[in-house]
């Protein structure tokens, strides 16, 4: 269980690290996009990561514009 949820843990790290390190460039993409498939049976993991970068980013853009008013 603990080997688990370790395991879980580092990935989640890992794909959060990828993710902050993603740029609009195919060197960047490409490494993540074999991260990904390599990965691809903890998809739970993955899609949960991913939503909530996403709303981290969101909430940024909230307080951005807050500012610029």
């Amino acid at each position: 269980m603990w080997v688990g949820f370790w395991r879980e843990s580092a990935q989640q790290k890992a794909l959060e690290r990828k993710l902050l390190e993603l740029r609009n460039m195919q060197q960047s993409v490409q490494p993540l996009n074999l991260w990904l498939i390599h990965h691809h049976k903890d998809l739970g993991l993955i899609v949960s990561v991913w939503e909530q970068e996403l709303q981290k980013l969101k909430v940024m853009k909230i307080h951005c514009f807050a500012d610029v008013k």
